[in-house]
């Protein structure tokens, strides 16, 4: 385990931890700090420990918790603070090499959903050739049953999930993801809201969409759809934001843009008096016309967020 480690100072800015307890909060700071908490997050302990650690009487309810909130993954003795690597000060190949490292001595299965939540960070990590990969395959496989089962069932006028173009590079995370159909209609909505000029990667798009929506579990899709559409149609965001990739880059305090987009849409005059947004695009698409897509994923259970 590392004699030292470092946290974020995004960690103290996050809504869930500004929503906890001091108690909860001081618990909380000791899963990613504590010495048993190795560079993926995982550490291999009890309750009493913790308890006798912490100086907390009782840490289950707090386990629970963290559990249910998504925050914490407990499996076989296990546990896995979900957004460790997230907060780390630092995700150098350094970083990356020791993460992986670090997963070796975990069950297949946290090592798994390590990998499916980080995919973007290619961790360099292989599956032991053990019998222990067998739960993985049997996954692959019925994971792709389902994908038919959901295409043959589906009415004539629903067309299959989108097809990644050309010869690019798509993890596997993406490929499988429950968003993606979601993602690519993303991507054509926001063809539409943006100039003609701008060059459009269907493919890059719906990833970050996807990523959005799968790794920062962002379930507020309406508000996030109005704060986009806002940023088109704002004087000076109009001139400098054309692609979707611009909504998971950080700004110079390290917030993602669109979360910029959301705060400055909700300080707008124009959101408090109820105006509404407009487009800054000859189309003049609206919101509305998102909707029926929203509503359609609703009618699909199996493009809902996923439970972690």
């Amino acid at each position: 385990m590392a004699d030292y480690r470092t946290i974020s100072a995004g960690f103290w800015n996050d809504p869930y931890t500004e929503s906890l307890t001091p108690q909860e909060k001081l618990f909380y700071l000791y899963l990613f700090s504590c010495p048993h908490t190795n560079n993926a997050g995982i550490l291999h302990i009890s309750p009493r420990k913790m308890a006798f650690e912490t100086g907390i009487d009782s840490v289950q309810p707090l386990i629970d918790k963290l559990c249910d909130k998504k925050k914490l993954v407990e499996h076989e003795g296990y546990y896995w603070v979900v957004n460790f690597i997230k907060h780390q000060s630092s995700t150098s190949p350094k970083i990356i090499q020791s993460i992986a490292k670090a997963l070796k001595s975990v069950p297949v299965a946290l090592a798994d959903m390590v990998l499916r939540r980080y995919d973007t960070l290619s961790i360099p990590y292989e599956y032991p050739i053990s019998t222990q990969c067998i739960p993985y395959a049997e996954r692959e496989l019925e994971r792709e049953r389902e994908l038919e089962e959901e295409e043959e069932y589906s009415s004539p006028s629903e067309t299959p999930p989108p097809q990644p173009e050309g010869k690019k590079s798509f993890s596997k995370a993406f490929l499988e993801s429950e968003f993606r159909k979601e993602a690519y209609k993303f991507a054509d909505w926001f063809r539409t809201i943006t100039v003609e000029t701008v060059k459009f990667d269907r493919d890059a798009w719906a990833q970050v969409w996807d990523q959005l929506r799968r790794i920062d579990n962002r379930d507020n899709v309406e508000e996030m759809l109005r704060a986009i559409q806002w940023a088109r149609g704002d004087p000076f965001w109009s001139t400098n934001f054309f692609s979707p990739l611009k909504l998971r880059e950080r700004d110079k305090q390290k917030m993602m843009y669109i979360d910029v987009f959301l705060e400055k849409m909700m300080n707008s005059k124009q959101q408090s008096n109820g105006t509404g947004s407009t487009t800054a695009t000859k189309k003049g698409v609206s919101l509305d016309e998102y909707r029926s897509t929203i509503d359609w994923i609703k009618q699909h259970p199996g493009l809902r967020h996923r439970s972690e």
